[in-house]
């Protein structure tokens, strides 16, 4: 079984920002985590 990451506040991610509206940048961009651990372990949303 595998175990899923759930990242923690200053871990730094890779997200797929597409589809985007506008002048929006999309793509494989990296990210920085606000939010910390414990709110994304039982929340399940991060805040980028």
């Amino acid at each position: 079984m595998v175990s899923r990451f759930v990242p923690d506040s200053g871990d730094i991610i890779w997200i797929d920002f597409d589809p985007v509206t506008g002048h929006e940048q999309g793509g494989h961009r990296p990210a920085v985590m606000l939010s910390p651990f414990a709110y994304n372990n039982k929340v399940g949303l991060l805040l980028l």
